[in-house]
């Protein structure tokens, strides 16, 4: 992306959602990682946003999928004219949900 400006990763309703689920879980034990946790979420949208190629595709979540991991989560997210589309955020231990796009 040499020369380009840094796309604002668009995040979807469920991605959202996922998003404050696991906020929400882990405030109940801890406040303070929790904080973190979306902390480090904002970083990795950054870093997907200066370079949305880096991330390896993941076909196990569908067709043109990109996996970034985050600590023990996976961001979700496909690359559709000029901006980078957060799909869904999951726990890397979980059963791994397809994401229809």
């Amino acid at each position: 992306m040499s020369g380009r400006k840094a796309l604002k990763p668009i995040v979807t309703t469920r991605a959202e959602r996922e998003i404050r689920d696991i906020a929400d879980y882990i405030a109940e034990h801890n406040i303070e990682a929790a904080i973190n946790f979306l902390g480090e979420i904002n970083e990795q949208f950054v870093k997907i946003g200066q370079h949305p190629e880096a991330a390896p595709l993941a076909a196990e979540f569908g067709p043109n999928i990109r996996k970034r991991v985050s600590g023990n989560y996976l961001l979700l997210y496909t690359l559709f004219n000029e901006q980078a589309i957060i799909l869904a955020v999951q726990h890397g231990k979980k059963k791994r949900r397809r994401i229809v796009p």
